[in-house]
Formats: structure tokens, sequence, C-alpha cells
């Protein structure tokens, strides 16, 4: 009995740690996510740039650092990562085989961890991400470039800000990165709703195998000393 009811609860905040899991790392990719968004023709277009991490997990067990192939793309303002490099340049195929995403467009701020070397913490609303490079060289790379993508970003964030006042001032290609921007919104609340719905519906399993095994333990034949009140 102690099993069973061991089991339902381990399951269930297994399944409860994996939605939130899903929830703050794997947004969902959108090949016109924030790409564009408030860009001023006078803007430098910032390079991709790759390499490999060591980046910490969310809780319990999975606190250990695990090193990962990383691809940040300034462009569609988000960072893949990989238990190796990509073997194919087909966005299908790096979709397919990403871990997870972080969305750049959503980092509220970029900390270096002086007390820890070449260690730096890359803020979301949603989680913070502890990331560690190998070397001094490969520290420097990362949080320059992208320290470079933040900045840019809040620069476009304060042109929104100025502009949004009188939406007359915001020509179509920002019109249209506003409508995309919303539709990446909504994709994200509609893949946390399809996370909830599916724990929901484990938690009701769970329960529905925990009340058959419950039954399938209690005794079929009554008890020699049961007393017969029907004499």
């Amino acid at each position: 009995f102690f099993f069973f009811v061991f089991s339902f609860f381990f399951f269930f905040f297994f399944f409860l740690s994996l939605f939130m899991s899903i929830s703050s790392q794997t947004q969902p990719v959108l090949a016109t996510s924030s790409q564009g968004l408030y860009r001023k023709e006078d803007e430098p277009v910032l390079p991709k740039f790759s390499g490999y991490l060591l980046k910490q997990g969310v809780k319990g067990l999975s606190r250990s650092w695990k090193k990962r192939w990383f691809v940040a793309d300034p462009e569609l303002n988000n960072m893949r990562y990989f238990r190796k490099p990509p073997t194919s340049e087909r966005a299908s195929d790096i979709d397919s085989q990403a871990l997870g995403v972080i969305e750049l467009d959503a980092l509220t701020d970029l900390r270096i961890r002086e007390a820890s070397a070449y260690t730096f913490d890359l803020v979301t609303p949603g989680r913070t991400y502890n990331m560690q490079a190998e070397t001094e060289k490969s520290f420097q790379r990362w949080t320059s470039d992208l320290m470079a993508v933040f900045v840019r970003n809040q620069k476009r964030r304060e042109a929104l800000a100025a502009n949004s006042a009188d939406p007359r001032l915001l020509n179509d290609s920002q019109r249209i990165a506003l409508i995309q921007e919303q539709q990446l919104t909504i994709a994200r609340l509609q893949r946390r709703v399809a996370c909830l719905e599916r724990l929901v519906q484990v938690h009701a399993e769970l329960s529905s195998l925990l009340d058959d095994q419950l039954q399938a333990s209690l005794p079929s034949n009554p008890s020699p000393y049961a007393v017969d009140h029907s004499r």
C-alpha cells in the first residue's frame, strides 16, 4: 500500500516538475520570432555565434552541470542548445535535434558571477540559466556577444515605447513584427496549456491505477474472525 502511495506522489511531482521545466525552457520557435523587430535601417547586423558551454540543471538531481553545444542567432533572437553540434543545416533538422531554446528577447539581465570562474547567468522571467565557459577566451566571447544582443534588444524596446504613444509612428514592418510577437506569445500559452492538460490526464491515470491496486490488495475472502450478524 505504502509503495503505491509513494509511487503515486513520485510520478505526480515528476510530471509537475517536467511541466514547469517545459514551460520555462522549450518555448516554441518561430522563424519570425522578433526578426527585424523595431529594427532601424542603420542598426548593425549581429552574426551568429556558437560553441560549447556548461549549463546547470533546474533543481534536484538535475542541478548538475552538463556540457551542451549552443547556437545563438541574434536575428531570430534565440539561443538553441544541443548535446553535440547539429549534423544538418536545415531548420527542421535543427529544431528536431535541439534540446531547448532560450529566447534572447526575453532576457532581463546578464549577470557575471565574480565568485565562480567563467560563470554567468542569463535571467529571464521564467528562469535563470546558469552558464559556465571552459576557458577565459570562451567566457569573454560569449559574454560580449550576448551583451551586444541584450543592449540591442533594450534599444528596440525603447524605440517601441517611444512610438507606442502614437501608433501612426509605426511603419508597416513594425506593425507586422508586433503581430508576429503576439502570435508567438499565443503559441507559448497554447503549449503551456497543452502540457497542463497532459499533466491532469496523467494524474487521473495514476489515480485510477492506484485505486485498482488498492482494490486488488484487499482480501477477497472474509476473515474467519468476522462476526456474522445475520444469526
